[in-house]
């Protein structure tokens, strides 16, 4: 029985929606993208600009004391500063920097990594011969931001998450499709482990900066140790009425 060809991605993704779903991004975007708002609403102009730190648990404690508690995010004061600090000495590696404009009525996210398709099931063609469905599963990091308003307040409801594809070939069983007793088929049965943390910051005179910081789901190396993926995150809302605003990026040195 012929295969299905494996596809394997590696693309910094962009999907800008009306609003957030479980939904993994499934297509490439230019990585800098103004959405225009619904028809007929007023909603402000945002500026995110985040950027992905890989680093050690350990490496990261003395600069992000909350990088140890349960719900590892914190408010940042200076992200220049913390960037340097985290990536100086060979503590950790800056690995991503998106930056994005978007309206306030839209959840923009952000997905970097891979998919790989597998075989999930098996429907058979007009010749009764054997027709494999092909599923896909997907491991990345996604930051996921929406500026929404709960009890009068605006603020930043966020979300970053990593998952990591399990055992690779995928394991299989073996079955056999009615009226086809002679010719047995395969599915794959692939798994994933994923880590996440959801959380909202108010927006202070239109602005906020935090950071978030998720375990690799599997760390093989040292699970006492795990490695981190920690996202410094600002978002500003942009005067369109001010020249000085237009193209700016707030995280000028990195």
């Amino acid at each position: 029985m012929a295969r299905l060809a494996r596809f394997a991605l590696l693309a910094a993704t962009l999907i800008l929606t009306a609003a957030c779903s479980a939904t993994r991004p499934r297509m490439a975007l230019n990585p800098v993208v103004a959405l225009a708002p619904a028809s007929g609403s007023a909603t402000a102009l945002y500026s995110l600009e985040a950027r992905w730190i890989e680093i050690r648990r350990s490496q990261a404690a003395p600069h992000l004391p909350g990088v140890m508690e349960e719900l590892p995010t914190g408010e940042v004061d200076s992200p220049n500063a913390l960037i340097l600090a985290l990536t100086s000495e060979g503590r950790g590696e800056l690995i991503a920097s998106p930056r994005i404009t978007f309206f306030g009525d839209r959840c923009v996210r952000v997905f970097d990594g891979r998919g790989e398709s597998y075989i999930k099931d098996f429907d058979v063609d007009e010749q009764r011969r054997p027709k494999p469905i092909q599923g896909e599963v997907w491991e990345g990091i996604e930051l996921e931001i929406a500026v929404t308003e709960k009890d009068g307040v605006i603020g930043v409801d966020a979300s970053f998450f990593q998952s990591e594809i399990g055992q690779y070939p995928f394991p299989t069983f073996e079955t056999r499709l009615a009226g086809h007793v002679d010719e047995p088929v395969q599915i794959e049965l692939p798994t994933f482990s994923t880590s996440e943390i959801n959380w909202r910051h108010d927006l202070e005179d239109g602005e906020a900066t935090f950071w978030m910081a998720v375990p690799k789901p599997t760390d093989r190396v040292d699970p006492n140790d795990p490695t981190m993926i920690v996202a410094i995150v600002q978002v500003r809302e942009i005067d369109t009425d001010s020249s000085a605003y237009r193209g700016k990026a707030f995280l000028e040195d990195f």
